[in-house]
Formats: structure tokens, sequence, C-alpha cells
């Protein structure tokens, strides 16, 4: 898999990469493209409502993961960009571009991401999103949520073994033990082994992204901004410098 993928991280991102790629050498002269690239997409901003998503993928499930307590251990570093962006100004940038772009015969590429206009770390997503944990907590948070950026794997893998697969190997030791391992302590640690074992998969997961920084330049959108009328502003919010992260 890896000789397939070559310099990209993922069959998402290479997939995007292909089909961008394709669009570009067979398009007909004519015919108006619109390649948009958004950054990674988070909940909604305002719209439906603030924090709406219909999905847990992506940096929603490290959200969620980290928010219940199961995820303590990140591989990246914390002062790193997290190039964030809510849906509702990913959907509202579709939609703009796509009218403004229709009668274009041209292909457009527009970057949405916040690097550029509204930057933030990841450790300053993690801690906003702790502050507001305090005050609206998960209800099928497990455990407290403490969540570190480390960013030598190994120490990554030293502490991930004494904090999450010691405790269980332990108690799977436990299990076999006549009298003492009964059939819900054996139900608990095959939940439990799935858990650590999700958990160190999530920790993994972004660290292409959490060990690195870029910055999107966004002018295309803001282009999209300046053409809009005061009117439709406030109805297609596309702008990131108006998030506020807090």
């Amino acid at each position: 898999m890896k000789t397939i993928l070559g310099p990209w991280p993922n069959t998402y991102t290479f997939t995007k990469s292909m089909a961008e790629r394709t669009l570009r050498k067979r398009r007909n002269p004519k015919l108006p493209v619109f390649l948009f690239r958004p950054s990674i997409i988070i909940g909604a901003m305002s719209e439906p409502l603030p924090g709406w998503t219909d999905t847990i993928s992506a940096a929603g499930g490290l959200s969620l993961v980290g928010g219940i307590g199961i995820v303590n251990y990140i591989h990246g570093k914390r002062d790193n960009i997290a190039d964030l962006i809510p849906v509702d100004i990913v959907s509202s940038s579709i939609i703009v571009g796509t009218a403004l772009q229709a009668n274009k015969p041209e292909l457009k590429i527009y970057h949405c991401a916040s690097s550029h206009r509204q930057p933030i770390t990841w450790g300053g997503f993690k801690e906003y999103s702790f502050e507001f944990l305090k005050v609206q907590p998960y209800q099928m948070q497990i455990f407290k949520p403490s969540i570190h950026f480390i960013e030598n794997h190994q120490v990554l893998k030293a502490r991930f073994f004494i904090s999450s697969e010691l405790p269980i190997k332990v108690l799977e030791k436990l299990s076999h033990i006549p009298g003492i391992g009964t059939p819900a302590l054996k139900k608990n640690v095959k939940k439990g082994k799935l858990m650590v074992s999700r958990a160190w998969e999530t920790s993994i997961l972004f660290d292409h992204f959490t060990n690195n920084s870029w910055v999107y330049e966004t002018k295309a959108v803001e282009d999209l901004y300046r053409q809009l009328s005061p009117a439709e502003r406030e109805v297609f919010i596309i702008d990131p410098k108006v998030i506020d992260w807090r």
C-alpha cells in the first residue's frame, strides 16, 4: 500500500489528488470546473446550530474519544497549526463558489481553511474543547478527559502501554484464575481490549497532520466574499476570520 500511496498519508488524500489530476487532464476546455479543497472539517459554527455534525469521522472522532476520556495521548506537537474549518463555512463556500463559477469556462481551485485567516493550534483546540466539556460533558463520558501531545513515538508507545495496555493485561490474567475470573470480568476484559485497541488507533490516526503544520492561502475564497452583497454575506458565512475558537 505504501508503494501505491507514495507521498500521500492515506487513501483519502490519494484518491482526492487522483480525481483532481483526472479532471485537469480530461476536462473539456469549455466546461467550468470548480475544485474545492476544504481542510479538516469539524462541527458547525452556527448552522443549523453550533457544534452540529452528522458524523464522528476525522476531527469529530478524535474530539469524541478524547472527550469521553478513552484517548489520553496523541502523537504530535501541540503548537502545530490545526487547520480546522467548520462544516457550515464549507457548505456555504461550495454554494457561493458554484454559483459564481458556473458560467466561466475555466478550472478554478479554492482552498477553504482557517490556517491563513484564523489559525489555531492543536493545543489551543484541546484547551478550548476541554473548557466546554467542563460545562457540558458527554453523557457517555467514561474517564476524565486528559490529552497529552507526545512527539517521540517510542515515548508515546511506552506511556500508552503503562496507562492502558498493562492494566488490561493484568485483568486478563486475573480473569483466568478460578474464583476470580467471573463471566462479568471476562466480558469487561473483552470490552477493555477492544477499547484499548481503538484508543491506540486514534492516537496515531492523525499523526501526519498533528506532526506537521501547513498554511493554505484562501485568497480565492476571499475574492468570492468580496463579490457578495451585504445581504448575501449575512446568509453565506464564508470568511474564516469570523470564527471564534472559544
